[in-house]
């Protein structure tokens, strides 16, 4: 839907609307919701939208050239007939847009038209289902599929470069009897602060997931001194550290 999407736009203003009475046009060009820029074979801004003016930090940049207007376009070459995706920091925050371009022809090669689509909540729509499929509802760290996948690829890294790695098992010690005694809920609690401070305990470079039930996993690389004092300074975050339950 958004390629068709992007497609009929660029039809539009290819195949009618430069072509149709100007006032029909100037309608078109300024009511389509996506970002539409002319620019001349010198890659100067004869044209643009409403929408594509939004995007610009300097407003309406007319004769600019393309890159100083959006300096996300340098190297971009936008001859060629296929997609670009474009992230554009706006006052309104970072927004992403598929362009396309399409030469304008007469005579002879006039210049190019830029359409851009804003697919911004989609994006944003994929990469919050990315993180429901790699990340524990519960305590916030990867999961068992995530941290596999990970570690799998850490692990080809550590071989090419002949890096040392460990993993790591933590297992919480009578975990049943908080359940069976101060609830469910209670459970749920020790489980998301234990997250929390293996998360502090540990190094940038390592990785901590959620295994299953009250077991964390954990892949530590660098040499093995290093790997022994964070595997300790996380047992000290755990050990005779009370943990505060709303649920008791």
């Amino acid at each position: 839907l958004l390629i068709s999407s992007l497609l009929f736009a660029i039809a539009i203003l290819r195949y009618l609307a430069l072509d149709i009475l100007p006032i029909a046009r100037d309608l078109v060009i300024r009511n389509i919701a996506a970002a539409v820029i002319v620019v001349n074979k010198n890659n100067h801004i004869l044209e643009l939208n409403p929408f594509a003016i939004g995007l610009s930090k300097l407003g309406a940049p007319l004769d600019e050239p393309l890159d100083k207007a959006f300096p996300e376009f340098e190297g971009i070459d936008f001859a060629a007939d296929d997609e670009h995706e474009i992230s554009i920091e706006t006052a309104l925050g970072n927004r992403c847009l598929i362009f396309r371009a399409s030469e304008v022809r007469e005579a002879e090669t006039m210049g190019t038209v830029l359409v851009g689509l804003d697919i911004t909540e989609r994006k944003l729509a994929e990469q919050e289902l990315e993180r429901r499929a790699t990340t524990d509802p519960l305590t916030g760290v990867r999961n068992r599929r995530a941290f596999f996948e990970l570690a799998e690829s850490e692990l080809s890294r550590a071989k090419r470069a002949g890096d040392t790695l460990a993993v790591l098992m933590i297992d919480i010690d009578h975990f049943k009897s908080i359940n069976d005694t101060k609830g469910h809920q209670a459970g749920d609690d020790v489980l998301v602060v234990l997250a929390e401070r293996a998360q502090k305990a540990l190094r940038d470079i390592d990785l901590i997931a959620r295994y299953g039930g009250e077991e964390f996993i954990g892949l530590l690389s660098g040499e093995i001194e290093g790997v022994l004092q964070t595997a300790e300074r996380l047992r000290k975050a755990y050990d005779g550290v009370p943990i505060m339950s709303a649920a008791g």
